[in-house]
């Protein structure tokens, strides 16, 4: 909250620099506008629309829209682009933040049209703004890096600077403090070479609050520095921000600190002096806290009082304005209706003098009154095809939505019809080779048919995995890790896991690392290699000849740019936004020749945006496609790394003598469970709900207990709940681990609410069980041999 009171307030101060000057530049435009035609003209009424934004939205919607008409009506794009710009810059002034979206949106898709970059990357940079403003980080922060990245195609050094900054307070929003820190740092880097110290005082501010909760001490160096810039320019509101905020810092280094007060109260004084009453008021309400902290409670009390004081004033003004705008409104219907009853009663008359007219010259001319008639039939006539226009006007409509319902229902059916042959397809082999094993035993390449079986198993969860995923990143679940992992280990291992299928094909797969790539990095490896696989799973899928190719460029410090090319089919210039629509192919035939359900690039597409990137795509029809996407990942700590990966991988040797209690009421679960503990020689027993687990318990006592959190009369959940609450001290703090098919963070939660210690998820494999046994059982006994040590 304060980091953005901070920020709005820094946008104040410019602001109140920018107006000192306002009058003459109005002035000297209006002047220039009598002047100008053509071009020339447009960009003078933009320019007007730009300054009016800032003292009279109504007055500046006014120039804008007339450089916009103009603009198109003498083909100038440029300027039509600009105006819309100014134009929704006086929207997101008066807080309008749709309509501010909607026309920086319209002026991007102009500039985009005659590939304007300075403009792409200035209304990129606005759109992140206003998403920032709608609470949505993640959008905002994808808006930013893409100016950021236009930016340094126009080696724009100040423009760069400021994206980082916003970029750098969304990774904070985002709790994301590596990368917020990096791009911070960055930012002063570049203000300091090019001396903007006015932009400094953003990154210094922006680090004091990065840092004000964790290390006040680094916050009050990165605070003190702003307040001696704002200090060289004279810059009172800056300071009295720069002063709420030392002083914030100096309290949270220590409660008692009288630097704090010293600071909140040269902070009031400045903005006593500009009049900032919302910052006076967080000044105040501070003050309040220190004195009450250091038990002065009547100071603490009259500087409340102040602070409720100004609460409550601007509460009222701000009441007072609402009021009077509602009145405002009142009075100018009230004038309306008048206006409307003066012009109904005039017209009343009118016609009444008209008809008398009509009845003179009935009276006089028989051709007058034929002429009447005429007219009549003729207003008849055209009231009558304006009606039917409307009514064809409406069929369409109800066409066109009759077709949409009609394109949706085909999407559905053709939908549930590749899914059905997608799992179908598997599951077929997995019911054949289960037959052959089961009734021809001897017959056949056991092995093979095993392999075969596993892998048509594995197929078919990573179709539901995928539909699974597609869901939650719908909901916006996605969950982002950020741990460190071998870059170049995860890069080599993808495309190792492709090399069959290319071979296959017979087509090359290839690798291209940048030199200047990092060892290690921080960052969320699950969902990346999931983005990759899926990329190259495409490439090699759509490749008959050539070769696929996995491409790791360094394009900046931090961030790193992810290419899969290949040389395969292409996809058309008119489909290319289309593929990265759910269930949606490049062409029906697709499905029918290469198979897939349509999710993968729609999966891809929101991993990637959710790790703060986006995915785009290059193709030519015949000639091949290029996926890429920038992701930003920190170089990490070798050492580090190596300290946290130590663990070995499990070798499965005896655990004899380890007892084991399997609740699970699937008795294809139990036989796969208890084969894979007895072949490591551990003693299992089973109970298929929770009441016969609770009897075993009396009799016997247990190592670790394997819990299925779906079971009948007594299920998981309540089972754990009752081992913690209500056994003895021997079996209350047995290890529970959970067995489930759920993967979502609810089920999680419920589980280790009820007591459970870990999760194992159904399918499971031989490795993750034994690192439990490992975990849990191998811990156990070290501990016991230590107690009978000591």
């Amino acid at each position: 909250m304060y980091r953005r009171l901070s920020l709005s307030v820094l946008g104040l101060v410019a602001f109140a620099c920018f107006l000192a000057a306002q009058n003459d530049r109005i002035s000297e435009l209006k002047i220039a506008l009598k002047q100008v035609e053509d071009t020339a003209r447009v960009k003078t009424l933009a320019a007007l629309g730009f300054e009016y934004a800032f003292i009279d939205s109504d007055t500046s919607r006014q120039y804008s829209r007339q450089a916009i008409s103009l603009g198109r009506r003498l083909e100038f794009p440029k300027g039509e682009a600009d105006a819309v710009n100014n134009l929704a810059i006086s929207f997101d002034i008066i807080g309008e933040y749709d309509s501010s979206l909607f026309y920086f949106l319209e002026a991007l898709r102009i500039y985009e049209t005659i590939d304007h970059k300075p403009g792409i990357a200035r209304a990129l940079s606005n759109c992140g703004m206003v998403f920032q403003n709608l609470d949505s980080s993640q959008k905002s922060l994808n808006y930013h890096l893409r100016s950021f990245n236009m930016e340094k195609q126009l080696e724009d050094s100040i423009g760069m600077a400021y994206s980082m900054i916003h970029i750098a307070n969304l990774f904070t929003d985002l709790e994301r403090s590596d990368s917020a820190l990096f791009y911070y740092e960055q930012s002063i880097q570049i203000l300091e070479r090019k001396g903007d110290r006015d932009g400094l005082t953003y990154s210094y501010v922006g680090l004091g609050e990065y840092y004000r909760e964790t290390e006040p001490q680094k916050a009050i160096k990165y605070l003190l520095k702003a307040e001696e810039i704002y200090q060289e320019f004279g810059n009172s509101t800056g300071l009295a921000n720069a002063g709420l905020l030392l002083g914030m810092a100096y309290q949270n280094a220590n409660t008692r600190d009288v630097s704090a007060l010293q600071s909140y109260k040269k902070a009031l004084k400045q903005a006593e002096m500009v009049g900032a009453m919302q910052v006076k008021a967080q000044i105040l309400s501070r003050m309040a806290d220190w004195y009450e902290l250091n038990s002065q409670p009547q100071a603490a009390l009259d500087h409340f009082r102040q602070f409720k004081t100004i609460e409550d004033s601007v509460f009222s003004e701000e009441k007072a304005r609402q009021i009077a705008s509602i009145e405002g409104a009142f009075l100018s219907e009230k004038k309306d209706n008048e206006i409307f009853l003066l012009n109904a009663e005039n017209k009343q008359q009118k016609q009444l003098t008209y008809y008398l007219v009509i009845g003179v010259l009935v009276v006089l001319s028989l051709l007058g009154m034929l002429w009447l008639n005429y007219l009549s039939r003729s207003k008849a006539y055209a009231l009558l095809k304006r009606t039917n226009q409307q009514i064809e006007t409406k069929n369409r409509e109800v066409e066109m939505e009759r077709n949409n319902a009609t394109q949706a229902t085909r999407a559905k059916a053709n939908f549930l019809s590749v899914m059905s042959h997608e799992i179908r397809t598997p599951l077929n082999a997995i019911i054949g080779l289960t037959h052959l094993l089961i009734d021809y035993p001897e017959q056949g390449d056991k092995k093979k048919n095993l392999s075969s079986l596993k892998f048509s198993a594995e197929n078919l969860l990573a179709l539901i995995n995928d539909i699974l995923d597609y869901s939650k990143l719908e909901e916006g679940k996605a969950e982002i890790e950020s741990i460190q992992f071998n870059l170049k280990e995860t890069l080599d291992r993808i495309l190792d896991s492709f090399l069959f299928k290319a071979e296959e094909k017979q087509i090359r797969l290839k690798a291209k690392y940048d030199s200047a790539m990092p060892s290690i990095v921080t960052g969320d490896p699950t969902r990346f290699s999931q983005v990759l696989n899926n990329l190259l799973s495409n490439a090699i899928k759509f490749t008959d000849t050539g070769s696929v190719t996995l491409d790791a460029e360094v394009i900046d410090h931090g961030l790193i740019q992810f290419s899969v090319i290949d040389t395969g089919i292409g996809i058309m210039a008119d489909k290319l936004d289309a593929i990265f629509e759910s269930f949606t192919q490049a062409d029906e035939g697709v499905n029918r020749k290469f198979g897939g359900t349509g999710l993968g690039l729609a999966i891809a597409k929101q991993l990637v945006e959710a790790m703060g990137a986006s995915l785009q795509v290059e193709s030519v029809e015949g000639k091949g496609t290029r996926f890429f996407f920038t992701l930003p990942l920190e170089a990490s700590s070798a050492a580090t790394y190596a300290n946290r990966a130590v663990g070995k991988r499990p070798s499965f040797t005896s655990m004899k003598g380890a007892r084991v209690l399997l609740m699970e009421d699937n008795a294809v679960n139990v036989l796969v469970a208890t084969q894979f503990l007895k072949s490591w020689s551990v003693d299992v027993d089973v109970a298929s709900n929770g009441v016969e687990g609770l009897q075993l318990m009396e009799q016997d006592r247990y190592d670790l207990i394997l819990m299925d959190l779906e079971m009948p009369v007594m299920d998981g959940f309540e089972t754990t709940e009752h081992i913690r609450k209500n056994l003895n001290e021997a079996n209350k703090h047995i290890p529970v681990i959970a067995i489930t098919s759920s993967t979502s963070i609810m089920a999680r939660n419920k589980a280790r609410a009820a007591g459970m210690n870990d999760f194992i998820t159904k399918p499971f494999n031989p490795n993750e069980l034994y690192k439990m046994l490992e975990k849990f059982v191998l811990k156990l006994d070290a501990e016991e041999v230590s107690e009978n040590q000591d």
